[in-house]
């Protein structure tokens, strides 16, 4: 009997470690839990109704731009100029996109790879703990089943244990 309750011992503080990797509650707390919950099998829970409600929003943005043009007669050198000073006008202000999109395409870049560093890290941590959780206690749960197999083979056997020993 003693064995059997070291047996169950053991697997009961490997349990426990396997559910501390992943933050749960201690196995008396959990056990405790599905007592209070068995309850609802005699008496039923109430049913509670819920009723909710939503609404939506919808957002528009954009930019846009203009250009007054005069009805009035102008020289051919009057209209050189303006075009001129139009495409100087484009001319600067595609180069301000182009450095607005050169600065925000590296700023992504640099977003990108800390995501992907970050996601690394975490993956060999969810890994590690999964490993840990599988395998990394076995030894406590082997030690359980042999106290187990033990307890119930000294117990289940006296007679052929005593002839043995005598």
């Amino acid at each position: 009997m003693v064995f059997q309750f070291a047996g169950l011992l053991t697997v009961i503080v490997g349990l426990n470690s396997s559910r501390k990797l992943f933050d749960r509650d201690p196995i008396w707390k959990a056990i405790l839990n599905w007592l209070g919950e068995a309850r609802y099998i005699i008496k039923p829970k109430e049913l509670v109704k819920v009723k909710s409600s939503g609404t939506a929003a919808i957002s528009v943005e954009g930019t846009g731009k203009g250009t007054v043009v005069s009805n009035s007669e102008k020289s051919l050198d009057e209209r050189v100029q303006r075009l001129e000073d139009q495409l100087e006008q484009l001319e600067s202000q595609l180069w301000e996109t182009k450095k607005d999109l050169q600065e925000r395409d590296k700023e992504l870049k640099t977003e990108l790879a800390k995501e992907q560093q970050e996601r690394q890290s975490d993956s060999l941590k969810i890994r590690e703990q999964i490993e840990t959780a599988a395998i990394g206690g076995i030894h406590i749960e082997l030690a359980g089943i042999a106290y187990l197999f033990l307890g119930i083979a000294l117990a289940t056997i006296p007679n052929e244990i005593a002839s043995l020993l005598s």
